[in-house]
């Protein structure tokens, strides 16, 4: 059996909606797969930390020039991490081409984020 999930993720990394616009989102969702399994959950935690898609991962590209950021990510999230998997500051130097962005900039192949909602 194949299990899909749908997650949809702000735009911002920090931002959080009020009650009354998540139990509306959720509502939404309802009517557009109402054929869907199992819950509908929005998932509000404390800070801003890596909403992980699990086996499908894909690898994360560089957002200025492309290039294959994987190996340097990795390093990049754990020197990032707070205590408890969350990030205060997400400010990187990427070691490709050495511009500054931050970790939600990253090109994450299949759409991963760095979200607290």
């Amino acid at each position: 059996m194949i299990i899909r999930l749908l997650h949809v993720m702000p735009k911002g990394p920090r931002f959080s909606p009020a009650p009354a616009v998540s139990e509306a989102a959720q509502a939404g969702l309802q009517q557009l797969v109402p054929e869907a399994l199992g819950d509908y959950d929005v998932w509000d935690i404390p800070c801003t930390a890596l909403i992980d898609l699990g086996e499908n991962w894909c690898g994360a590209r560089c957002p200025v020039c492309s290039s294959n950021i994987e190996g340097w990510w990795g390093h990049a999230m754990d020197t990032a991490a707070l205590a408890g998997g969350y990030f205060g500051s997400l400010a990187v130097t990427v070691p490709c081409c050495f511009v500054q962005t931050d970790l939600n900039a990253v090109d994450y192949v299949e759409g991963q984020v760095v979200a607290r909602c």
